[in-house]
C-alpha cells in the first residue's frame, strides 16, 4: 500500500444487515456507553440512514469526535494553509521528478482522467495528483459520488444542528504533514506506481468499496495489508491508532461519544477495536 491508499475515496450505497462499522463501547467503569463508526472520508452522508442501530446510538451520545474539526479543516484560512502543503517547493517542478519514459507513462494514464497533461499540474506535489485522480476515478467509477456530501463532515454538521459538541482527536496541522511531508521520491515513485498499474487502481477501488458496502471490514483490512509495504503503516494506522486510545480512555468518561474515524482504524491486532478490548472496554457490534 502506497501512503495515499489510506485516503482513497471509498462510496456507499446499500448495506447488509449486519453492522460491522458501527460498535458500542462500554464497561471498564463507563456509566454510559460510546460508539465508533468506521467511514471513509469521501462516503456520502446517507449512509447513516443504512447502518442498523445508528438512529439509537446517535440518539444517545453528547458529543461527536471526528479526525478533526470539519469547521476548521473547510475554513478558508486552513484551505489556504493546505494550498502550501499541496504545492512543489519553490524552484522545482513536477516533471523535474521524471524521466522523459516515466512522464509518458504518467500522462498515458492522467489525460484520460483529468483531460490533461503533467504540464498542467507542474506547481503540485505528487500527492496532490494522486489524490485528484482518485477522486475522478471514485466519480467515473460511482456516478452517485458526491465529494460535498462526506459522512465526516454531515456527521458534524448534524450534531451541531442538535446541539451536540464536535471536536477532532488531530489537528489539521498533524494531517497535512502526514499526507503532503512525505518525501517528494517517495511520492513521486507512488504517482508512477499509480500510472503502471493502471485498471489496478480502479479495481482496487471497487474491492474497497464492495468491502464498505457489506461493512466487511476485515475484508478491506486484508487488502490494506497485502498492499503494504514493511513499515508502512506505521504513522499512518498504527500510531495514530495509539494516541487515539489515550484520548478515548479520557474523553468517553466524560461525556458519551461517538468517534467517527476511517474504517481501515477499526480492525486488526493494532486496530482502535482490539486496543480498546486490551484496556478493559467491551467492544461489541450494534445489530
Amino acid at each position: 500500500m502506497k501512503r495515499t491508499l489510506a485516503l482513497l475515496a471509498f462510496i456507499a450505497g446499500a448495506f447488509t444487515t449486519n453492522a460491522q462499522i458501527l460498535w458500542k463501547i462500554s464497561g471498564n467503569g463507563l456509566e454510559k456507553p460510546s460508539y465508533i463508526l468506521g467511514t471513509h472520508h469521501a462516503a456520502p452522508g446517507n449512509v447513516c440512514d443504512k447502518i442498523a442501530g445508528f438512529d439509537a446510538a446517535y440518539s444517545s451520545i453528547d458529543q461527536i469526535y471526528g479526525e478533526v474539526e470539519t469547521d476548521v479543516m473547510n475554513a478558508t484560512s486552513t484551505q489556504m494553509e493546505i494550498m502550501k502543503y499541496a504545492m512543489m517547493p519553490k524552484g522545482k517542478t513536477l516533471s523535474s521528478l521524471y524521466t522523459a519514459d516515466e512522464i509518458a507513462k504518467i500522462n498515458a494514464f492522467i489525460t484520460p482522467i483529468v483531460g490533461a497533461d503533467l504540464t498542467a499540474f507542474e506547481n503540485l506535489k505528487p500527492v496532490t495528483l494522486i489524490s485528484t485522480l482518485q477522486m475522478l476515478l471514485a466519480m467515473k467509477v460511482f456516478p452517485e459520488f458526491n465529494p460535498a456530501t462526506a459522512v465526516d463532515s454531515y456527521m458534524q454538521d448534524m450534531a451541531k444542528k442538535d446541539n451536540k459538541a464536535t471536536l477532532g482527536l488531530e489537528t489539521v496541522e498533524f494531517q497535512m504533514d502526514l499526507l503532503y511531508n512525505a518525501p517528494l521520491e517517495e511520492q513521486a515513485a507512488d504517482l508512477l506506481e499509480m500510472a503502471e498499474d493502471g485498471s489496478k487502481t480502479e479495481e482496487t477501488l471497487i474491492k474497497l468499496t464492495e468491502h464498505y458496502l457489506e461493512q466487511n471490514i476485515e475484508g478491506l483490512w486484508q487488502i490494506m495489508l497485502e498492499d503494504s509495504e514493511p513499515g508502512e503503516l506505521d504513522d499512518l494506522v498504527y500510531n495514530r491508532n495509539r494516541n487515539w486510545i489515550g484520548q478515548m480512555k479520557q474523553i468517553m468518561p466524560e461525556k458519551p461519544t461517538m468517534f467517527v474515524v476511517g474504517a481501515g482504524h477499526l480492525p486488526g491486532e493494532l486496530g482502535v477495536l482490539n486496543l480498546l478490548k486490551k484496556e478493559g472496554f467491551k467492544v461489541e457490534p450494534v445489530w
